[in-house]
């Protein structure tokens, strides 16, 4: 989206310079050669569009610089009005149509009973980004990950209405006390995730406590 907007701003921006130059090259014409509004208007087009047509007066040499000028102007400002309205249309149809099939294909898990749909080309991105960024990070969560692991594991765990965590605060819960385990975060009946959360909260049934610890414990 950010890439269609800069686009579209260079196209109007395209659209301002070409008066703006229309206006110069006619005010250039008036002060060069001597000639009327019209005229030099008529010149200025015609030479700016490189249509070829002849002089509406005699020209001078300096009037005859002046239109050298102008025509390379023209010609490499068309080229590059023709290159920006090109990377419109193809950034644009582009972008639908990836935008398309990425919908489609989360539609045909979605149907499938997926719960959520996540791409591995963006997850294994993300992980490279974060390597290079958090490198520590990163292999702390490759620790708590890996079933390898044998110095640290992390761990869901679901709190139902007959569990004895149901409905008690977490200081009271004794998962710190007893099992030696470090509670990152809960995981609410709504899908909000409380990082790092008090020590007052209470944990009620339907939610996910997410816990670090030893597994050997």
């Amino acid at each position: 989206m950010k890439d269609v907007m800069n686009s579209s701003r260079h196209i109007i921006a395209s659209i301002f310079f070409w008066f703006l130059i229309v206006i110069a090259g006619t005010i250039g014409y008036m002060v060069i050669e001597g000639w009327n509004l019209l005229d030099s208007f008529y010149m200025t087009v015609i030479t700016y569009s490189t249509v070829g047509y002849g002089e509406v007066h005699n020209i001078s040499k300096a009037g005859e610089i002046y239109t050298m000028f102008l025509i390379f102007l023209g010609v490499g400002f068309y080229l590059y009005v023709a290159s920006a309205i090109i990377q419109f249309m193809v950034e644009g149809k582009i972008r639908l149509i990836m935008g398309r099939r990425k919908l489609d294909w989360k539609i045909k898990f979605k149907a499938a009973g997926a719960d959520f749909v996540e791409s591995p080309y963006e997850m294994g991105a993300i992980r490279m980004a974060q390597r290079i960024i958090r490198p520590s990070v990163t292999s702390f969560f490759d620790q708590a990950f890996t079933s390898k692991s044998k110095d640290i594991q992390m761990e869901e765990i679901p709190v139902s209405a007959s569990s004895p965590l149901n409905n008690v605060m977490l200081k009271d819960s004794g998962i710190r006390q007893n099992y030696d385990l470090i509670i990152i975060a809960i995981k609410t009946s709504d899908d909000a995730m409380m990082f790092n959360p008090s020590f007052e909260t209470w944990i009620k049934a339907g939610e996910t406590v997410l816990a670090v610890g030893d597994p050997k414990i």
